[in-house]
């Protein structure tokens, strides 16, 4: 078993952008995180889903599921946002579809499999990370 993490870095919210996620990954090396953390919606906005997908892999990102994953995973009509703004929910469902249709199978399959939670202990902290919120 291996020792628990004593640096990390968390983030969430990659919406397809490879570069940001890149850079991300590089600032946590160097800022000496010895484990990486998303929480989740990695598709969304960006032109190129699947560029994400291997980064995030090679890295060695520890990777929960999102509201977004968990809807390109099950095939759904829409991201699960909850939008209540008319105008925010045509815009989503515009992004949404672009997204699942630009997400191969494969990742589609690996979006499936993700955890809901990732509990693990930090410097004697007990910590959760979930999506949104643990009752959801």
């Amino acid at each position: 078993m291996s020792p628990e993490p004593r640096r990390i870095a968390v983030f969430g919210g990659v919406y397809s952008n490879h570069l940001a996620l890149a850079a991300a990954i590089e600032d946590a090396a160097t800022r000496g995180a010895d484990a990486l953390y998303c929480l989740g919606d990695l598709g969304a906005f960006g032109p190129n889903p699947d560029r994400v997908f291997p980064l995030l892999l090679d890295a060695d990102v520890q990777v929960l599921r999102g509201n977004y994953d968990d809807s390109i995973a099950r095939g759904l009509d829409d991201c699960q946002c909850g939008y209540t703004d008319p105008r925010d929910n045509r815009f989503a469902r515009l992004s949404y579809r672009y997204t699942f249709r630009n997400t191969a199978e494969t990742w589609r399959r690996w979006l499936g499999r993700l955890p809901g939670e990732i509990r693990l202990e930090v410097n004697d902290t007990r910590v959760l990370m979930c999506h949104g919120s643990p009752a959801a």
